[in-house]
């Protein structure tokens, strides 16, 4: 997960260098199981963090972006599809 942290924060600076902007992260999962007939049933869910807002590249703050992924993976863990098994 390191090397996506940078890629969104060197994403954020470029893009704080021209405007200031409003973001947030969006962490999607495929997660699947096999029900009792043996079938094998897949779920897509998405979780999202809350938004974030920066006028200056100086205003942008690596504890905002932990926060953003954290929050993805608090979301995961609390979902109802814990119990399933990531894809590959």
């Amino acid at each position: 997960m390191a090397n996506i942290k940078d890629a969104v924060i060197n994403y954020l600076q470029h893009v704080l260098r021209q405007h200031a902007i409003k973001w947030y992260t969006v962490c999607r999962v495929q997660l699947y199981r096999t029900d009792r007939n043996d079938e094998t049933v897949t779920a897509e869910p998405h979780f999202r963090s809350v938004t974030y807002t920066n006028l200056t590249i100086d205003s942008l703050d690596e504890t905002n972006i932990h926060e953003a992924f954290q929050k993805n993976v608090c979301s995961f863990r609390k979902s109802t599809f814990g119990t399933l098994q990531v894809g590959p």
